[in-house]
């Protein structure tokens, strides 16, 4: 009920600030400038100025939750914010292998419209090295599922994953799987080994190599071609995937994803090294940024001068991405 009645409350604000219940610009500046709205007032605020009526339930997995409460959580969420549109979650491939087909129509006729699952690899070998949990047959169950009761199915691949042994087997196998289950949106999401994790340790023990950005190009790139799908989304929307601007629809858009990649590929060890520099340092973000020569000539005389005073490109990247995330 707080979020329906700080909704009211804003409506009303907004109706006497003489624009009609609509949360606009005006009403956005008057509640910052005002500096006595709480954060959690001006987030529903700023969730109302954004007029995508999209809500996300929290925590990991909520689908563990019995299937009777989860719908009427749904019922009453779409009850006491009718306009709202899209209603999404993150779901364990295991607990959707679970649930049987009639529970999950059950939940997309009370309001769940898209699911977003950690696919993270088809690879079993993979899998187990990772200890996911689960295997591809599993991944590919759990996928089925939720396409066959009507729910929208985003996954999330992790290129690196497999290291530098299982780089091939983990974008083949990945493909495999995805080609199977045919999700909406595959969502890139680049390995990144925190330090103090298992993996680390692993890595540190020299029983996991991660590949190198350029190599893990190289496997999207295997992975992207493997792809037989339509009308599947494929986005590269994170900070820490070098390239961001792998954006398209399948299968159209296949041809110009491989050439963007083709053209990274393509530069001298030199460039490509420069604009992961640049990309992490935050001075370029797409490959079209790094067209700019005045750019490439500021970037190209920071890592000169870090080069002369002994620093490591790679050092300096790595702690960039930590800051990153």
């Amino acid at each position: 009920m707080l979020i329906r009645e700080t909704v009211d409350r804003i409506r009303d604000l907004s109706a006497s600030l003489g624009h009609a219940g609509c949360v606009t610009r005006g009403v956005m500046k008057h509640l910052f400038d005002s500096g006595a709205a709480s954060d959690g007032f001006l987030r529903v605020a700023v969730w109302l100025y954004r007029q995508t009526g999209n809500v996300f339930l929290q925590d990991a997995d909520p689908l563990v939750w019995k299937t009777p409460d989860l719908m009427d959580v749904l019922q009453f969420l779409r009850r006491q914010l009718p306009f709202i549109g899209r209603v999404t979650c993150y779901a364990r491939s295991g607990t959707l292998a679970r649930k049987p087909l009639e529970e999950l129509a059950d939940l997309r006729r009370a309001g769940l419209t898209r699911v977003h699952m950690g696919l993270e690899s088809g690879c079993d070998e993979v899998l187990s090295f990772v200890r996911k949990g689960v295997d591809a047959d599993r991944h590919r169950k759990a996928g089925l599922s939720i396409r066959k009761a009507g729910i929208e199915l985003s996954v999330y691949v992790m290129p690196g994953l497999g290291g530098r042994l299982l780089s091939e087997q983990h974008a083949r196998m990945s493909a495999d799987v995805v080609n199977d289950i045919k999700p909406d949106l595959i969502r890139l999401r680049t390995l990144h080994v925190l330090p103090g994790t298992a993996l680390d340790a692993m890595a540190r023990r020299g029983d996991f190599e991660r590949p190198s950005d350029d190599g893990i190009v190289r496997e999207i790139r295997l992975f992207i071609d493997l792809l037989n799908l339509q009308q599947t989304r494929l986005v590269s929307d994170h900070v820490l995937n070098l390239l961001e601007e792998l954006e398209g629809t399948l299968p159209e858009d296949k041809a110009r994803l491989l050439e963007t990649i083709d053209g990274y590929l393509s530069w001298d060890e030199a460039r490509q090294r420069l604009f992961q520099y640049g990309k992490y340092l935050g001075a370029v973000r797409y490959l079209s940024d790094f067209q700019d020569d005045a750019v490439c000539l500021r970037l190209a005389g920071l890592l000169e001068r870090l080069e002369r005073q002994g620093g490591s490109v790679q050092q300096v990247i790595a702690s960039m991405k930590e800051r990153l995330i």
